[in-house]
């Protein structure tokens, strides 16, 4: 039996009665679970996104099932503003299509501290979209330093403001951007060469999430 604090990136009915979760855990990393569509929550109801879960899982030759669970934390605050359910439903995306299964498990803590930050703002959500696409892409190891910049054929064509802030981001934790904004233009810009960055570098196509921006 292995407990562990997951969030549900998505969930897929199977047959009738049974599903199959995709979590991103905080020992195990991405990993997907056996589980009735019911659940086995301890206090009744169905699994819900956005939310923090201690679950106890069973494995059984690399196969996990999920038999028990509870809830830790629902992020009420994320459905209840169209930008930050948007950004946040873009970082789940995100880590569907980019990490493989049993990725690192510094991605749940990178998941969990990015969405607090978002239930705390109002507004500047383009320039959290681009601060985790970059703590991702470092986790990843493919997004080392500044001399990776100079080499880069998307980011070496930056404007110097683009670049500085790409540098900030990279020298500095996730604590460091809790309360900055960038200016719309600059953020829309810097959004427009991550974007393409992710594209490029992780070969992932068009984010059903972004269909929702204006």
């Amino acid at each position: 039996m292995i407990t562990v604090h997951a969030y549900i990136l998505r969930r897929t009915k199977t047959t009738q009665h049974k599903i199959l979760l995709t979590l991103l855990t905080d020992k195990l990393g991405k990993i997907t679970v056996n589980s009735y569509e019911r659940s086995n929550l301890k206090k009744g109801g169905a699994l819900q996104a956005f939310a923090c879960y201690e679950m106890e899982l069973s494995d059984r030759n690399g196969r996990y099932k999920l038999d028990s669970c509870s809830l830790v934390n629902q992020y009420y605050d994320v459905s209840m503003d169209p930008d930050r359910y948007v950004f946040v439903s873009y970082m789940t995306e995100l880590l569907l299509k980019a990490i493989p299964e049993h990725a690192p498990a510094q991605m749940y803590d990178i998941y969990h501290e990015y969405l607090i930050i978002a239930t705390t703002r109002t507004k500047g959500f383009g320039t959290l979209r681009i601060a985790y696409q970059v703590k991702i892409l470092q986790e990843l190891g493919m997004w080392s330093s500044e001399d990776r910049f100079a080499s880069d054929v998307l980011i070496s064509k930056c404007e110097g403001d683009i670049v500085n802030v790409l540098v900030y981001i990279t020298e500095h934790p996730s604590s460091a951007l809790k309360s900055i904004t960038l200016r719309p233009d600059i953020e829309s810009r810097i959004v427009s060469v991550m974007d393409a960055y992710i594209r490029m570098h992780l070969g992932v196509g068009d984010f059903n999430s972004d269909r929702y921006l204006a």
